[in-house]
């Protein structure tokens, strides 16, 4: 082998490795909440969120985590821990909503998180990989995340609805109207501005 052939076959190899590398290191979506303040015509006092984390691996685990919840009055939020005793909501959940789409079937998602909080802190976890089973052999297997709130417990007309849909694995799949949504917004991804 020459070395002119050499050193093109080291720089081959390098992109093919770096290619492989970057394509393995990206199977996990991670973000930090900010509180949201919302806009409510002259209310004078907020539900609140102080900080939180959601991490989304590539093999379809979900763990969301929040810390400092308050309600209006400013009193730690605890909510009655249905969901990890019985595995049943009862409506009291703080809902994580990660969304976005899965670009090779043009499919639009929403992955709804129910959290028990305790003192207004609570952590969840789900399994999403049955719904990344559905994703067609030979289709790119990318999802695209452009989506993450937080929501006080929905309203209590949504809520069977919005138990249909956790008991069901917690996913919408292409419908703006995600019944889990109505309550409050408290919490989304993003920086708190100095």
């Amino acid at each position: 082998m020459t070395p002119r052939l050499s050193i093109f076959a080291v720089a081959i190899t390098v992109v093919v490795l770096t290619a492989f590398s970057a394509q393995a290191a990206s199977t996990k979506y991670q973000s930090s909440v900010v509180p949201v303040v919302a806009d409510m015509a002259g209310a004078t006092a907020f539900p609140t969120m102080a900080a939180g984390k959601v991490l989304m691996k590539g093999n379809g685990t979900c763990k969301a985590k929040l810390s400092g919840v308050t309600d209006g009055v400013g009193i730690p939020v605890t909510t009655d821990n249905s969901m990890k005793l019985t595995g049943v909501v009862t409506g009291d959940e703080y809902i994580v909503v990660l969304g976005g789409n899965f670009p090779g079937m043009g499919t639009v998602f929403e992955f709804n998180i129910p959290v028990e909080l305790k003192s207004g802190k609570g952590a969840a976890k789900i399994d999403q990989s049955s719904q990344f089973a559905l994703i067609p052999a030979g289709v790119h297997r990318a999802a695209v995340f452009d989506k993450l709130e937080i929501y006080e417990p929905p309203l209590p007309a949504d809520f069977a609805a919005c138990k249909l849909v956790i008991d069901a694995g917690g996913t919408v799949v292409d419908d703006p109207n995600n019944p889990c949504k109505t309550g409050l917004m408290v919490g989304a991804s993003g920086v708190i501005i100095p």
